[in-house]
């Protein structure tokens, strides 16, 4: 899979061979995410291991994080363990052993950790594998308090275009489509909570904004999200498809708070983050030197720039986190590492922008980005006509 200026970074990480290079139930996990993938050791997640526990309580609530057992996903998973949260932690087929590694490091950080392997997978190519799963989850637990929506995977510009056994374009679908069904079928579940919340899990690339001219042709783009047509496929980039995606949680979020308030729900809130500038396998089937920055391939790696800007997935989980636990969400704000490439998680205003110069390009500043005002809408007709969701 994969073809020209993907292949050299590709070839470790493919997008569903990524995470069993390393294995969560290693005790040096976070010092040989660093090795393979570059970048610091963590900074900000120790700290916060100490401090929050007295902040934020999750006892008796139940947390649902896709992609928890590997990278991001598994600091997020442990954090909450820690917090008191009841986890459930979906399986992709094929990953069952990273998912043993996985309960195992958070029972030995967290012993006392209640984590619940669902019998069904989760195949987020497969929207009747999300259905299946969705119906197991209704069958045997009575509430979902957080909705964890982090799974994704990534895309090099110089990819050959895939589609799902859905006919749906691969990227837009893992990272976007599929989550918003998981999303409604696991609505009467968080309905079910005193006051639950859905977190999305963005990215800077949602600016749409490389030297691949994406900002230009984005709102076009963005209304065949699939890329279906001749024309479409002869301009298919498999990173704008990513960057789009990372929009795309953004519009998931504005349009089930506006749905939401339509039905009346007033216990569910949708929020949105995104985790900066991350060292993780995900940035490196992007092949960052010559998808993002235009540069011939091989002259700028993706580990080079990780251990330029990047930071740790356990520093990279804290703005999805943040918005987990935030005491007084609001849906208006956007959770990010401060300055948004690395640091300690923050909530920022999107209309301000942190920086200021990203307001404009961001899909989350509703009112005042130069996204169209229907962009959400765009996004969400799309995915009710593939999910089957239309009119529910």
């Amino acid at each position: 899979m994969g073809c020209c200026f993907g292949r050299p970074e590709r070839s470790a990480s493919g997008p569903k061979g990524t995470e069993k290079l390393l294995d969560p139930g290693d005790p040096d996990y976070d010092k040989k995410m660093s090795e393979l993938w570059g970048g610091p050791p963590p900074e900000h997640y120790p700290r916060c291991w100490e401090e929050w526990p007295a902040l934020y309580k999750g006892d008796g609530k139940v947390a649902l994080v896709t992609g928890g057992t590997g990278g991001i996903g598994f600091y997020i998973a442990k954090m909450l363990a820690h917090l008191g949260y009841e986890l459930v932690l979906p399986v992709r087929t094929g990953f069952d052993e990273e998912a043993k590694g996985a309960v195992s490091a958070i029972k030995a950080a967290v012993p006392q950790a209640k984590i619940t392997i669902p019998t069904k997978p989760l195949d987020l190519e497969s929207l009747a594998s999300v259905r299946d799963f969705a119906a197991n989850i209704k069958q045997t637990l009575k509430k979902i308090d957080l909705l964890c929506l982090n799974a994704g995977r990534g895309g090099s510009s110089g990819d050959a275009r895939e589609v799902t056994v859905d006919n749906i374009e691969a990227i837009v679908q893992v990272n976007a489509v599929s989550h918003l069904l998981l999303g409604m079928e696991l609505l009467p579940l968080l309905q079910a909570s005193t006051a639950s919340r859905i977190v999305s899990q963005s990215s800077g690339a949602r600016f749409c904004n490389t030297a691949g001219g994406l900002r230009e042709s984005k709102v076009a783009k963005l209304a065949n999200l699939s890329a279906e047509g001749e024309a479409a496929q002869a301009d298919f980039n498999a990173f704008h498809q990513y960057q789009l995606s990372k929009a795309c949680n953004v519009f998931f979020t504005t349009g089930m708070n506006q749905r939401l308030k339509e039905r009346g729900i007033t216990n569910v809130k949708a929020l949105t983050c995104e985790p900066g500038f991350v060292c993780t396998g995900v940035n490196i089937q992007h092949n960052l030197g010559h998808s993002f920055l235009g540069c011939l391939d091989g002259c700028i790696t993706t580990k080079s720039l990780h251990n330029l800007l990047g930071h740790h997935a356990a520093d990279g989980s804290l703005p999805m986190l943040m918005a987990s636990v935030d005491p007084e969400p609001d849906i208006s704000l956007f959770y990010q590492p401060a300055g948004g490439v690395k640091g300690m998680a923050v909530r920022i205003d999107p209309a301000v922008g942190d920086p200021p110069k990203n307001a404009i390009l961001d899909p989350a500043n509703i009112e005042g980005s130069e996204w169209p005002r229907d962009s959400a809408e765009v996004f969400w007709k799309q995915a009710e006509q593939w999910t089957g969701l239309v009119g529910k």
